[in-house]
């Protein structure tokens, strides 16, 4: 899923230095959101994006433009859609949960819990940790070689990735860089770390979200299998204006971005992010948002408005704003929707964004440029 990479962002926050948009100090919060929106569709040509604001609490929703090009029918907060990617956040709370019960170890070598036909090479004498896996430094490259990722050569090209393939894949490459060392995007590593946590908890990770996440935070449309979803509130998919498929995806590959789900549920979602429970699942939501790698030092001007130390916790990018205050964020994309969520903890704040395009690099932008706003008003 080299895509997603392409697609996520602010893990490519560096060397993002977008022009800011002022916002008009006679205007309200929604007409500069609708704003900023409005402007953002006609640069990425998506042809339409949902919007979810949380502040103080109270949750917003905004869209522009249409989730399907023949009907012409406009997002609602319940319009279901692919969030790619952002599911990582989700797997990574899974192996959270495993490691406050003492029955994973971030520091173990990750062969330790894998089967025996998916062992992960070494490089330099040092093994890849679960630590590596969750947080992108392992040295696995993104995705397997025999992959083609191309919306042209395949348009699913993840479904038949099967175990057996993946296993030979990893008899047959090497690490790119030692392990702990570099940050590199890895899918094949958070597939891996799936794997990890189905092995250890016994259910398949689609079963797992339903159980733990969906279930507890009360995430009612929020689906792996399409087929539960509401068939008249599913928005279409769109490479330019190229219709694309919701992405299937082996059960190797399912805990790197199998999920759909709406904007009213992802600001559930974000609820949960922003002030945790003080139980088991939000203690595993406070382990991954530890900074574990630091991926750039320095300062990133992003809309204008400063950043600061990029770095890496579990599944989570999170920089520092002007404030020094963290802001964790995810991307997502797939051949027919992007997605981008951001939030502070510290101010209680968040923005999920759901376009029915793929390839729209830019979210990561417009969302920061939401989160300033929301933020500023």
């Amino acid at each position: 899923m080299k895509l997603f990479l392409s697609l996520l962002s602010i893990w490519a926050l560096v060397g993002c230095t977008e022009k800011a948009i002022s916002p008009d100090r006679g205007s309200t919060l929604d007409a500069e959101i609708e704003r900023v929106a409005k402007a953002s569709i006609v640069f990425s040509q998506a042809p339409g994006m949902a919007i979810g604001v949380l502040k103080n609490g109270q949750t917003t929703f905004y869209s522009v433009g249409v989730q399907n090009l023949s009907t012409g029918k406009p997002f609602d907060e319940y319009t279901i859609g692919e969030i790619g990617s952002i599911s990582k956040t989700m797997t990574a709370i899974l192996a959270a949960e495993l490691v406050n019960q003492n029955r994973l170890s971030l520091s173990a070598p990750a062969n330790q819990y894998l089967p025996a036909s998916l062992q992960i090479p070494a490089k330099d004498g040092k093994e890849v940790t679960v630590l590596h896996l969750l947080n992108h430094t392992s040295g696995l490259v993104t995705d397997p070689d025999d992959i083609p990722i191309s919306p042209n050569k395949l348009a699913q090209p993840f479904a038949e990735y099967s175990e057996s393939r993946l296993a030979a894949f990893l008899k047959r490459t090497s690490l790119k860089s030692v392990p702990g060392s570099t940050w590199v995007y890895s899918n094949i590593g958070m597939a891996l770390a799936g794997i990890i946590v189905r092995q250890l908890a016994g259910e398949r990770i689609t079963k797992l979200y339903d159980d733990r996440i969906f279930g507890p935070l009360g995430m009612t449309m929020s689906y792996t299998n399409l087929a539960k979803a509401p068939a008249s509130n599913v928005a279409q998919g769109y490479m330019g204006r190229k219709p694309f498929d919701y992405w299937t995806l082996a059960e190797p590959y399912e805990s790197v971005g199998y999920i759909k789900s709406n904007v009213h549920d992802m600001l559930t979602y974000l609820k949960f992010l922003t002030n945790p429970p003080r139980n088991a699942l939000g203690e595993a939501l406070n382990l991954t948002k530890k900074p574990t790698f630091l991926i750039k030092q320095g300062d990133q001007s992003v809309n204008g408005h400063p950043y600061h130390d990029l770095s890496a916790g579990l599944a989570w990018g999170i920089v520092l704003n002007g404030k020094n205050e963290s802001i964790y964020n995810h991307s997502g994309g797939t051949y027919g929707f992007s997605s981008f969520m951001c939030f502070n903890e510290q101010q209680k704040t968040g923005v999920i964004i759901i376009a029915n395009a793929g390839i729209t690099p830019e979210l990561s932008t417009i969302g920061l440029q939401i989160l300033h706003l929301v933020e500023t008003y």
